[in-house]
């Protein structure tokens, strides 16, 4: 397709314009930087500056490095360039599709819950007098601005203020209470940012090293404890980390890459993206230990013993710190707007992976987009709810530390073993050199992680987190037994349309006999001279998942003898040619090996 014959882009937004001619037709990125600046934006988020500093600290500082490293270079790299491609050149496997979309959207719940409390703290800054969590308040009996020691009875103020005037928590998870209608309220200014967002397009902290005691907190962030490696702890908290920091395994990444043109270089994007990212989270974890060795020596406590849990980080600890500077609610303001931009950065990808999905699946649909933006936002707000209770931060807790990483990681296993193994790992390597014009360099490293490395590393992660995992702990609260098989039973649901899908399709194909098991193999169109086509509705089939149709091929060629398997290891027509033909949609099918 020409240059001039691809749809311009006329706003700025996370979905390029829709071509005005072809009202069904998947739209494209106006700009290579456009693509870039969205998954940057995407990936770097409150990952970075709330979840990893303190994977970090809870991880012995600096030793945490090095099993972040390693789950970078064997891992999330090679699945984004794994799941770039996939974007660009194939649709999705049903089921793991299905996994995904239910994935990213109880992720993007929860999610947006840390925009909403972010969004409590950035109201609350805006006052004349002191910040209202630099000293305690007649109401919070525990509090003290003195030293608290080894007395775990008292809080500081910036505790006291998230827990009691923030969240107005409870003391069990089932004990819910009412609702907290101020938290509430920012909710639904989220949800409302995210539709304004998608609908009408989107495209100063370094002071903290000046406060005393910064950099005791650098000290400790560049000091490995290197016993703690010899944990499964650590290497499971990096590899988890890696997952909800890069995205991958959600499915958004691949609808980012999906409006790519095909021949986008993906290997740099991913590498810009992916080295951005973890540049983003290391450079931040100077200033948000420096934060904490400051805090620390505030109240003459070890670096160890400032922080209790992930969520306190990001809302007791940086507010304690801000707090202690000349005009810190100017400070105060400009941090937590910081981080409502770098939520959003995240959330709006995420919605508009959802949204994609849904029109991919129905084409026909894309004039009710707004429509069903509207229904994805409402639903959204309104499962969000359970958040803003008096229970709320142990049931968020409970699905960050608990439910989300653990999800990705067996969708990525799935999602590289049948691409390496099933559908081969030679031809996918093919196909990134007909985008690219050359094979990944070393193309032997990236045969070896493809189809050894990240299989066997997700693999013995997975069973370690298996044995590893127990109920989970807030503030010293340890969780009922019921919620971890709660967790479980989550991370179960978002993962079992794998199985079910395949299982469904194999009913259907071997024994009821119902449909042509070659049909649902394969795109109704060529993947790659699908963007020059005007197909109809039926073009956007998706793929069977990939087991099934080799399990079935096997059957047939091994045991039944019906099938030659060299007949069908082969496409009907060359992939690469047919984007110059003017054949049907049947002409253009593939056979997947």
């Amino acid at each position: 397709m020409d240059d001039k014959d691809k749809p311009k882009k006329d706003m700025e937004s996370t979905e390029p314009p829709t071509d005005n001619n072809n009202p069904h037709k998947k739209q494209k990125w106006g700009t290579k930087i456009e693509f870039l600046l969205t998954c940057l934006s995407y990936v770097i988020g409150f990952g970075n500056i709330w979840r990893f500093p303190y994977i970090c600290y809870k991880n012995g500082g600096g030793a945490f490095l090095i099993p972040y490293a390693l789950s970078l270079a064997f891992i999330g790299f090679p699945l984004m360039v794994f799941e770039m491609t996939l974007g660009q050149i194939m649709p999705i496997f049903e089921g793991i599709g299905i996994s995904m979309f239910i994935m990213v959207a109880v992720q993007a719940v929860y999610y947006n819950m840390l925009v909403a409390i972010s969004l409590r703290y950035f109201f609350g800054s805006f006052t004349t007098d002191d910040l209202p969590w630099k000293h305690c308040n007649s109401k919070w009996l525990n509090c003290t601005e003195g030293l608290i020691g080894n007395d775990t009875a008292l809080k500081n103020p910036s505790d006291e203020y998230f827990h009691k005037q923030v969240l107005h928590i409870n003391d069990d998870i089932s004990n819910i209470g009412t609702l907290v209608w101020p938290l509430v309220g920012c909710l639904f200014l989220a949800w409302l940012l995210v539709f304004l967002s998608l609908a009408k397009g989107v495209k100063s902290m370094g002071k903290g090293i000046t406060l005393p005691g910064a950099w005791d907190g650098i000290k400790f962030y560049i000091t490995p404890d290197f016993t703690k490696l010899f944990g499964s702890q650590v290497w499971i908290d990096a590899s988890q980390q890696i997952f909800f920091s890069l995205g991958i395994s959600w499915g958004t990444m691949i609808t980012l890459a999906s409006y790519n043109d095909f021949e986008n270089h993906l290997i740099s994007d991913a590498t810009i993206i992916a080295v951005g990212n973890s540049f983003t989270s290391i450079s931040a974890g100077f200033v948000i230990f420096a934060y904490m060795g400051a805090v620390a020596h505030k109240r003459q406590v070890e670096v160890s013993n400032v922080a209790t849990g992930g969520s306190g980080l990001a809302f007791m600890i940086y507010p304690e710190a801000v707090a202690m500077f000349p005009w810190g609610q100017l400070f105060s303001i400009v941090f937590f707007f910081m981080l409502i931009l770098l939520g959003m950065g995240s959330q709006t990808p995420n919605m508009e992976s959802l949204v994609s999905a849904t029109l991919d699946y129905r084409p026909d649909r894309r004039q009710y987009r707004i429509v069903i933006l509207i229904l994805f936002c409402v639903f959204g707000f309104n499962l969000g709810l359970i958040y803003c209770n008096q229970a709320g931060m142990y049931w968020f807790s409970l699905f960050n530390d608990f439910v989300a990483s653990t999800s990705a990681m067996i969708v990525g296993l799935v999602e590289v073993v049948s691409i390496a193994w099933i559908y081969g790992i030679d031809k996918f390597m093919d196909h990134i050199k007909e985008m690219v014009g050359r094979y990944p360099k070393p193309r032997i490293f990236w045969k070896i992680v493809w189809q050894y490395i990240t299989p066997v590393a997700l693999t013995v992660l997975l069973i370690a987190t298996v044995i590893t995992t127990s109920a989970p702990v807030y503030r010293g609260y340890v969780y009922p037994s019921w919620t971890a098989w709660l967790g479980w039973a989550i991370i179960l649901g978002q993962v079992l349309p794998i199985p079910v899908i395949a299982a469904y399709y194999l009913h259907k194909c071997y024994w009821d006999d119902q449909i042509n098991l070659k049909e649902v193999s394969v795109p109704d169109v060529d993947w790659k001279s699908a963007e020059a086509s005007n197909t109809s509705t039926e073009s956007n089939k998706t793929v069977l998942p990939i087991p099934v149709i080799a399990a079935y091929y096997l059957h047939k060629c091994y045991w039944d003898d019906q099938i030659n398997l060299k007949e069908v290891s082969v496409p009907d027509v060359d992939w690469k040619s047919a984007e110059a033909s003017n054949t049907s949609t049947e002409s253009n099918k593939t056979v997947t090996e």
